[in-house]
């Protein structure tokens, strides 16, 4: 019996420890749906012109997947694409009807030949490649200023191009496990990491924003009982795409143009400072308060940055420190 309990307990501690690897990410799919799970993938290949990259998924923020050229081009559609770009008009009417009703991998091929430095648009104002290439964009669902390559953003801002290895994506959601092929996916997202340590926290511009909803408050497991008082530290600095790519302070200081002292007996929060609540559903406040914030509820503690729209293109992040006394 004895050692039934111990096998029992050791299982309990693997299962602990599978959940502590397991990384939270959303899967951004072409037909408008967004899967969030969980995936036991910690290294992500990716390669690149210079060479194949083995990245620790934890240091990923997003990955937008390319639309590349698949293997030899089809020669009749080469054909039919040079006939739209320097045929006669004729030609490149009938040849632009047929190309018309092409897949994604033909709006690949057409923007590789675009991409071309010795790429000259042809001078007719309705029969043109770059007028094709609108045609099958809207027709598969995707956007014209699309990738060949795809494009990593790491946890540090830094962007990488070029092709994830990787066909299949699998997670673990709450209605089981889902799989999802790169044919399908627009873009993934991972989740980051927010604890530093007791109290401490990480709020990376490029997630935390309160103009996601609840996506964009970080959870800090910290429970506040009605009249007690959260104060909060921070330190760092972010850039919103959202705000003309402006860079911002924890107190707001860039967009209110007022003294650090001055912003933090503000009453309203001004874009780009660190907000918090009681609750997820508790009304979001100014949280550099001097004087600190007196709590009117019960609830758990969360924070994010203040900013009606979202950008994952964002950068930087404040370091917090949260304290409820």
């Amino acid at each position: 019996m004895r050692s039934i309990y111990i096998i029992l307990y050791t299982m309990c501690l693997a299962l602990q420890a599978g959940a502590q690897d397991r990384i939270r990410v959303q899967l951004y799919l072409k037909n408008g749906d967004r899967i969030t799970g969980y995936t036991e993938l910690q290294n992500l290949e990716f390669r690149t012109r210079y060479g194949t990259l083995n990245i620790p998924l934890k240091e990923l923020r997003s990955l937008q997947f390319g639309i590349p050229v698949n293997g030899s081009p089809d020669p009749a559609s080469v054909r039919k694409i040079l006939a739209v770009q320097s045929g006669s008009i004729n030609e490149a009417r009938a040849a632009f009807d047929s190309l018309s009703s092409g897949n994604e991998q033909l709006a690949a091929l057409i923007k590789q030949y675009i991409q071309d430095p010795g790429y000259t648009p042809r001078q007719h104002p309705e029969i043109n490649l770059d007028a094709l290439l609108d045609i099958l964009c809207a027709a598969n669902g995707i956007l014209p200023s699309f990738s060949l390559e795809d494009k990593l953003k790491l946890s540090n801002g830094n962007l990488l191009e070029g092709h994830c290895v990787r066909d299949l994506m699998q997670l673990e959601s709450a209605w089981g496990r889902i799989s999802a092929d790169r044919a399908s996916l627009v873009m993934m997202t991972i989740d980051p990491d927010p604890m530093k340590g007791p109290g401490e926290y990480e709020l990376p511009a490029s997630y935390y924003i309160s103009g996601r909803g609840e996506t964009g408050y970080l959870n800090t497991s910290l429970v506040c009982k009605a009249g007690q008082t959260i104060r909060v530290q921070c330190s760092g600095s972010i850039v919103l795409q959202t705000l003309s790519g402006k860079t911002f302070y924890p107190d707001g200081a860039s967009n209110t143009g007022l003294p650090q002292e001055s912003a933090q007996n503000r009453n309203d929060i001004p874009y780009g400072a660190v907000e918090l609540k009681v609750g997820m559903k508790g009304s979001p406040v100014f949280a550099l308060k001097a004087q600190g914030y007196k709590a009117v509820a019960t609830g758990t503690v969360y924070l994010s940055i203040h900013e009606s729209a979202w950008s994952a293109g964002n950068t930087g992040s404040y370091s917090c420190r949260v304290k409820v006394e």
